[in-house]
């Protein structure tokens, strides 16, 4: 099973951007004219790299941190 990690930044071009992760709002954002609704674009941008660099960093300490630890568990003598 493929797990994807996409997200889709949505506006609905009737005040609301939003962004959804499989099909399920996940953060939004309310704007009222055209520059209102350009700031709100960049903070949807924002939020969605914030969102990458998480996964991606989650990715490594899983990867990492996780093997390392039990590698060190297994390896090491237990004191009981």
């Amino acid at each position: 099973m493929k797990t994807t990690t996409r997200l889709d930044v949505i506006d609905n071009d009737n005040g609301l951007i939003s962004v959804t992760y499989h099909g399920k709002e996940i953060r939004g954002w309310y704007y009222h004219d055209d520059d209102e609704r350009r700031v709100k674009m960049l903070a949807a941008r924002e939020f969605t790299e914030g969102w990458y660099e998480g996964y991606r960093a989650g990715l490594d300490w899983s990867e990492q941190t996780v093997v390392a630890g039990i590698e060190k568990l297994f390896s090491s003598p237990t004191t009981q």
